[in-house]
């Protein structure tokens, strides 16, 4: 069983391990993305409320957000806080997840994030290795984006045949492979740190290969959906708007608009603060686990060492195999000369 993980976890790594490394790397730059730009942007997430200021009305939110847009830009969703003083995030069809932010309170548009340049590179490498799909919302594909896909899955059955082979048979196997040794060159060394680092991470590495190609395939999110049993309901105020599916309003805003948009049509989502810390929804549950959200800072910060740990491991793998290809070459050339000297 073990040599055929063996097999697995190798004609795996060698033509995915470069996209492993990719994914991974800029895994752990986007695990704090959210907390560097509300540092960098701080006066578009809250503003300061006038003593009894309440926020304005839905309809009447909406309506001063339509007068500042452009001529043909079209509201998907309004997403509003439940923190006195959050601003409202309005997504503008054709422009991703880049929100544009406005005082709810006056309904003056303050703006879109600012130095968001870098994170979009990144995030675009991360997802789609540049190769971004036409609409990728829509679930169209790209070369980029099925590379992706498929290197996260491979990365799930390389994790898993990997945890295979390095289970040990007794307890003082178990000590040895939980140890980096340091004094014993360098191959030791890179051995020591694929197998150990790589078993401490395994888990939380699983949960972000296992959780990522939901963003790639159609196929693999409808499959994950039936295992959780969740859908793609995204929990609104349902009292006063009844349960939306915020796919449904990113997809009106991609149709072609004739006039001006009523009002009275824009979504209007009040999130509480159970549904922001726990999320509502399967692609909320889905972004918790991969982006490492389901503790708060303490889950961000371990995800962020297992994806650096993530990207070393195919370098140190990728080191062994040249390594034991050079030894067997080297065996091959003393046989022949062995049996000569016979």
């Amino acid at each position: 069983m073990k040599k055929f993980c063996l097999k697995i976890h190798r004609w795996l790594a060698i033509p995915f391990g470069v996209f492993i490394f990719i994914i991974c790397i800029t895994g752990a730059i986007l695990v704090y993305q959210t907390e560097i730009q509300k540092a960098l942007n701080s006066d578009l997430y809250h503003v300061e409320v006038p003593s009894g200021a309440k926020m304005l009305p839905d309809k009447e939110l909406a309506a001063k957000i339509l007068d500042q847009l452009d001529e043909g830009q079209y509201i998907t969703f309004i997403q509003l806080g439940y923190e006195e003083g959050a601003t409202a995030q309005v997504n503008i069809a054709g422009m991703g997840q880049k929100n544009l932010f406005v005082n709810p309170y006056t309904g003056v548009v303050l703006g879109y994030p600012r130095y968001t340049g870098f994170f979009d590179g990144v995030k675009s490498l991360h997802r789609w290795l540049f190769n971004k799909p036409e609409n990728h919302q829509q679930g169209t594909l790209s070369a980029g984006r099925i590379i992706v896909g498929i290197s996260a899955i491979a990365m799930s059955l390389i994790l898993i045949t990997g945890i295979i082979i390095w289970w040990p048979k007794n307890r003082k196997m178990l000590k040895a492979r939980l140890k980096v040794r340091t004094g014993k060159g360098f191959r030791w060394f890179a051995y020591d740190s694929h197998v150990s680092l790589g078993i401490y991470a395994a888990v939380f590495l699983l949960l972000m290969s296992l959780t990522g190609p939901t963003w790639s395939f159609q196929w693999y999110k409808s499959g994950a959906q039936a295992v959780v049993g969740a859908s793609d309901d995204f929990r609104v105020d349902e009292k006063r708007h009844g349960r939306k599916n915020v796919m449904e309003f990113r997809h009106q805003g991609t149709q072609a608009q004739v006039g001006k948009q009523n009002p009275e049509d824009v979504n209007v989502m009040h999130i509480s603060q159970s549904q922001q810390q726990k999320g509502g929804g399967f692609h909320m549950l889905m972004s918790s686990l991969h982006m490492g959200r389901w503790a708060g800072w303490f889950s961000k910060l371990i995800y962020l060492i297992a994806a650096v740990i993530g990207a070393t491991l195919p370098l140190s793998g990728y080191y062994m195999w040249y390594k034991r290809t050079q030894l067997q070459r080297k065996a091959k050339n003393i046989k022949p000369k062995e049996q000569n000297g016979q």
